[in-house]
């Protein structure tokens, strides 16, 4: 498993869990995950990180895949691997989280320490709990991707456009009949 800094090093607890169970914790920079790649390795990538938790907020279901969201696209189409489509709803229900200052809050998400720009409150008495919120996670089947050592920046865009149609549909097969996805 990869995790941002943030979490390896100030959550121990999360670090001690994981060696419990044998999971490899390590890091989630660029180099890691390529070398991850390359090693043959299923793997599971979160691809909105921290600028998708600092857009949540209750009553919508967003994720954040078009700006600048495509360096997994490259990796996986270099390597050869799957995307499959995986979306979880209810998970935005769980937090509330201040909206707006979208410039400064992505900079703290992107700086160097890498800060988490979302200030949540969930349960009424003890507010860094979530509320409890029936969760449910669905995904749908995989975006074979072809090989290709060096892919051109069309190529890439193309299976970026293929995959976030693949979560539109997985998420319209699945959706709540009164919620719709923005894809920021």
């Amino acid at each position: 498993m990869v995790a941002s800094p943030f979490l390896r090093w100030f959550c121990p607890t999360w670090k001690i869990l994981f060696d419990l169970c044998g999971i490899t914790f390590g890091g989630a920079g660029r180099k890691e995950f390529k070398r991850l790649l390359q090693s043959g390795k299923s793997c599971v990538l979160v691809t909105g990180g921290f600028h998708e938790a600092t857009i949540t907020c209750p009553g919508t279901d967003r994720i954040y895949l078009n700006n600048g969201r495509k360096g997994f696209v490259r990796y996986a189409l270099r390597e050869g691997y799957s995307l499959t489509p995986v979306y979880g709803f209810g998970e935005t229900d769980t937090f509330s989280n201040v909206q707006g200052m979208w410039g400064f809050r992505y900079w703290l998400n992107s700086g160097t320490f890498q800060i988490p720009a979302v200030w949540g409150l969930g349960h009424w008495l003890c507010p860094i709990l979530p509320r409890r919120e029936k969760l449910r996670i669905v995904y749908g089947t995989p975006l074979h991707l072809p090989r290709i050592p060096n892919p051109t920046q069309e190529e890439v865009d193309k299976y970026h456009a293929m995959y976030i149609e693949k979560v539109r549909d997985l998420y319209d097969e699945y959706k709540p009949y009164d919620r719709h996805l923005e894809v920021w």
